[in-house]
């Protein structure tokens, strides 16, 4: 279909999906009967203290606390930078009663290890971390160790009051996708340390497991992810000779098994023949392990290589995005991006927002995903909030979508496609929204040819002239859910298996 076509396919400024034939459209009355509108302020609840207590912290990042923000709410917004939102985390963290102070810190500490991180979240996270211990520093510690790289980080991560799952993150030079994007920091014996303790807190988490039932339906983790096979290997990348002593001092103390194997598997690229004995001997007892096949063989470190960086060539690209109107775009940093990619520089300008369609878990929180794409918008839908009311055993498989904005409030129903968004539903709502406003922008969906999908806010005008030169190509709400179906099935259809949703 054209761009045209799709266009012209909007209905009080919603973009609906149009990709069927033009008959395919629904009716007058079922778009009208798709969006509810009413009048309505934002709950009460936006306004409420956040917990302060261990307990009652635990309880709200379950879900069980309706007099509450979602905590979804609060972390995105504590994630975007927003000041107003980490002033009043700030607060509930100097009312922390001392014998509640561990077990809140790593709720947060938990909360947070997964959150999408933004630039924003950077300075005001660094004003935590340069001011004095508490429960706040060690809540934020591993995601600004993660996210904020700077000549001031190492200082402050090597504090001695920063948690030591924060100081693994520091030295650890792979991203979440597995991927080298830095050679790893200069050894320090604090990373040892952290490793040793590491190594203590999974063997204990694995007993409190054993002995406690699990807690079925969590929106967050209440308990950070330790792993003391990822923190050896952490150690072992440094290439120092002293980490190398201190792995193994570390291996021969540990008395459990399981991890002691995993532990094991740092050796896996070991030099030395005591480490490759070592890691020769876990893999006898665990053959299966993926670290023992070709795979595990291949993973030795090496400086990522880069491309060479043409400075020219990304300024042309940014001028090119900035007269073709994504404005935001004259604001980028030519060194900051690694090459010339228009897509990359369109999400780092926040004209665009790229994410997987599969969210892995259940409820989907479509709530996150609006809130990321009002973003794009600003300032129109900045004062907008937005919630998720996940379908109740045995009643009717939708989502509700609820946004409270300029006193009014937009209800929408979403499918329940499992652990896929329904993109179609967001983006009739979030541009209902825009319509509101009487915005000339638009949420539009791009091609991606997998299960990822990327968002463009702009005017008709600037997605017509980027079509055009061929920056982009748009796409259809439910093309990136589909092509993620289908390589599944594909997959499944090699394996044997029969194919399931």
């Amino acid at each position: 279909m054209t761009l045209r076509s799709l266009l012209h396919a909007v209905w009080a400024g919603a973009l609906l999906s149009a990709c069927g034939a033009a008959d395919s459209q629904p009716d007058e009355k079922t778009k009208a009967a798709a969006m509810q509108v009413d009048s309505a302020v934002v709950p009460a609840r936006y306004a409420a203290p956040l917990p302060s207590m261990a307990a009652s912290l635990q309880r709200w990042l379950r879900g069980g606390d309706a007099n509450l923000p979602p905590a979804s709410h609060v972390i995105d917004n504590i994630m975007f930078g927003d000041a107003r939102w980490i002033a009043r985390f700030a607060d509930a963290a100097g009312k922390v009663p001392a014998s509640d102070t561990d077990v809140w810190s790593r709720n947060w500490a938990a909360a947070l290890q997964f959150a999408n991180t933004t630039p924003q979240f950077c300075a005001p996270a660094q004003a935590i971390m340069t001011g004095p211990p508490g429960p706040a520093r060690v809540a934020f510690a591993e995601t600004f160790a993660r996210a904020c790289p700077g000549p001031q980080l190492r200082e402050l991560i090597l504090r001695k009051d920063t948690p030591e799952w924060a100081v693994i993150s520091f030295f650890d030079p792979w991203d979440e996708d597995g991927i080298e994007v830095q050679a790893p920091p200069a050894y320090d014996p604090r990373l040892a340390a952290a490793v040793r303790w590491m190594v203590r807190e999974e063997i204990s988490q694995k007993h409190r497991k054993s002995a406690q039932p699990s807690f079925e339906g969590a929106v967050f983790a209440t308990e950070m992810t330790y792993s003391a096979r990822a923190a050896a290997i952490t150690l072992a990348d440094t290439r120092d000779p002293r980490a190398q002593a201190a792995l193994f001092d570390i291996h021969a103390g540990i008395d459990d098994a399981d991890v002691a194997r995993d532990v094991a598997m740092a050796f896996h690229a070991s030099k030395n023949p005591r480490g490759r004995k070592i890691f020769a001997d876990a893999c006898r007892a665990a053959p299966e392990d993926p670290m023992c096949g070709p795979a595990g063989s291949a993973l030795d470190f090496h400086e990522p290589q880069r491309t060479p960086h043409d400075r020219a060539a990304v300024e042309r690209r940014i001028a090119q995005l900035t007269q073709l109107g994504f404005a935001r775009t004259r604001e980028l940093d030519p060194e900051a991006l690694e090459d010339d990619s228009a897509i990359v520089a369109l999400v780092r300008a926040r004209h665009a927002y790229w994410f997987d369609v599969e969210t892995g878990q259940s409820p989907n929180q479509h709530d996150s995903l609006m809130r990321h794409l009002a973003r794009l918008a600003t300032p129109a839908l900045d004062d907008a909030v937005f919630e998720e009311t996940p379908p109740r055993a045995g009643a009717k498989p939708v989502y509700r979508l609820v946004a409270y904005d300029g006193g009014k409030r937009f209800v929408r129903d979403a499918q329940d496609l499992g652990d896929w968004y329904d993109v179609d539903a967001v983006l009739q709502l979030m541009n209902a929204l825009l319509a509101e406003h009487e915005s000339t922008l638009q949420f539009v969906p791009l091609e991606t040819g997998d299960q990822s999908m990327i968002v463009v806010a702009a005017t008709p005008q600037t997605i017509a002239a980027a079509t055009r030169a061929r920056i982009f190509e748009v796409g259809t709400p439910g093309a990136a859910e589909a092509a993620g179906k289908e390589f599944e099935r594909k997959v499944l259809e090699k394996s044997g298996d029969e194919e399931v949703d």
